[in-house]
């Protein structure tokens, strides 16, 4: 494992711990630290954020059928990870494409700096019908060292795909766990901060990454700036402007994101748009006399708020320019940086406070809520639940037990609205190897809802993964009884016994099946 303690240096963007942090993210397990809960992801993977991008996208779509003519564009999304938030997006964008531009005029690429993700995202079933549509990519891409990589399908690459295409970028909490440098100004001058890590407790024999990064001790020390450190004179401009806009504080210069920005911007050679969720500092009044954390741990990694107002300096002589909410919340927050252009903002609903309304970060308190504390819900609130949630999957399981509940008493449109509700859910769902079982719950619901159709192939494969699962069984038996496949159901109800001979229901269901 590679020692991190390093001298003061220039450049915490060259730090050694950066690279420890990108050896973690290459050999993350989907399934040990999402799955586990480990790392969260509920702010940027469910329903009500996919939508409020797909809406995004199809207005975008819309001004450039409008305005040329329409070959194809490209949603690329960097630091995909575990891949349900985009599984979400894609399946919502073709549902809001079904009656507006035909679908064939987009192609989504899933990138990340992980190679076990991407073989994890091929295998995905639920990406499979996206990859038989032609209109899904993989590629590894490395957003801190950029270099050309291909299309894992297509087997075309990068630059080249994306070469004359509008692009559509999607960021979410990605850039703040991108290095940063860190600057202060004082009595109008600028400093540059030179930072000294060192390992506190461990030794770094057998450790991992993510347990060494939690486990080092920062200084700084502050050196005048000399003028033109960085190779790009625009990264320069932007930064040397900082000591006439702000009067003293201390802030992350973001030399990567407009690294980044540079390569998406050169290899489409057209119009880009790009949406970020992540914590950030947008507003110059956020910078004045602000304190740069550095060295924080978040998830067990380094992460800090992204300067979205340096690079809204930076892209500003492009014709480009930050949009965000009114009060935009630096802990959690969607962004959009988009081309100056009124009519496309008028499109985009800039202008009309789009980004302004119930948007992902009000979403994400209100489920957080409702998950540290659960309220009880009549079935009239948790429909309203379901209606306002546009069908998350988190729903179910939160409110398992009244949906057990409920799913045997309720009648009438309620019964068949909680029916549906529960299979769009199901056809939401994306798994990711969490412990709770979201197909078992789902079987259950659909089974006593009256829909045995749909929850045969769904109780069906619960019990091959678990062969042990006596719910599931009885479940898929009484499915195969009200479907009249009586020999399934039999067989599932002897399964039933042989793993619990006590079970009454079971054996009284066998008994009418078998005339007795």
């Amino acid at each position: 494992m590679e020692d991190p303690q390093e001298e003061n240096t220039l450049g915490f963007s060259k730090s050694p711990v950066w690279r420890l942090q990108k050896q973690y993210y290459e050999n993350i397990d989907i399934a040990e630290s999402w799955g586990s809960g480990d790392i969260p992801f509920e702010a940027t993977s469910n329903p009500f954020i996919a939508d409020r991008y797909a809406r995004v996208i199809l207005s975008y779509l819309h001004f450039l059928s409008a305005s040329c003519d329409l070959v194809q564009i490209n949603i690329l999304e960097t630091g995909v990870g575990h891949g349900r938030f985009s599984f979400m997006l894609i399946r919502r964008l073709l549902g809001l494409l079904e009656d507006s531009v035909p679908a064939a005029t987009f192609r989504y690429i899933m990138t990340d700096v992980s190679e076990k993700n991407l073989e994890v995202w091929k295998e995905h079933p639920k990406l499979q019908p996206f990859i038989k549509q032609g209109i899904l990519e993989f590629a590894q891409l490395d957003v801190v060292d950029l270099h050309d990589t291909r299309l894992e399908i297509a087997n075309t690459d990068l630059r080249t795909a994306l070469n004359g295409q509008p692009l559509i970028l999607i960021s979410n909490f990605m850039l703040c766990a991108l290095p940063y440098d860190i600057y202060r100004v004082k009595e109008d001058n600028l400093f540059h901060c030179c930072v000294s890590v060192e390992e506190k407790n461990l030794s770094l024999a057998d450790k991992d990454p993510r347990s060494i990064l939690s486990n080092l001790r920062y200084s700084f020390s502050y050196e005048p700036y000399a003028p033109g450190f960085y190779d790009k004179a625009q990264i320069n401009d932007v930064l040397e402007s900082y000591p006439d806009l702000i009067s003293e504080g201390t802030f992350t210069y973001p030399i990567h994101i407009m690294k980044l920005y540079d390569f998406f911007n050169s290899a489409c050679g057209a119009e880009m748009l790009w949406l970020i969720t992540d914590e950030a500092t947008v507003k110059q009044s956020q910078l004045n006399r602000s304190r740069a954390v550095v060295g924080k741990i978040a998830n067990g990694t380094l992460s800090n708020r992204v300067n979205l107002h340096a690079l809204g300096l930076y892209i500003e002589p492009h014709n480009m320019s930050v949009h965000y909410p009114a009060h935009p919340d630096w802990n959690t927050d969607t962004y959009l940086l988009a081309p100056k252009n009124p009519a496309l903002h008028q499109a985009l609903q800039l202008k009309d406070g789009f980004l302004d309304q119930f948007r992902p970060k009000s979403y994400y308190l209100l489920m957080k809520s409702l998950s540290d504390a659960p309220p009880k819900l009549t079935a009239d609130a948790l429909i309203a639940l379901f209606e306002l949630t546009l069908d998350d999957p988190s729903v179910i399981k939160l409110y398992e037990a009244e949906l057990l509940v409920l799913s045997q008493d309720i009648r009438g449109w309620r019964r068949r609205y909680l029916r549906e509700a529960v299979a769009r859910c199901w056809a939401n769902h994306y798994d990711i190897g969490e412990e709770y079982d979201m197909a078992f719950t789902v079987g259950r619901l659909l089974e006593q809802l009256g829909s045995p159709r749909r929850a045969i192939p769904i109780l069906r494969d619960c019990t091959q993964v678990r062969p042990d699962n006596i719910q599931a069984w009885h479940a898929l038996g009484k499915s195969y009884q009200a479907r009249s496949e009586l020999n399934l159901a039999i067989a599932s109800f002897q399964r039933v016994l042989s793993l619990d001979p006590s079970h009454q229901s079971a054996r009284k269901q066998l008994q009418t099946l078998n005339g007795n």
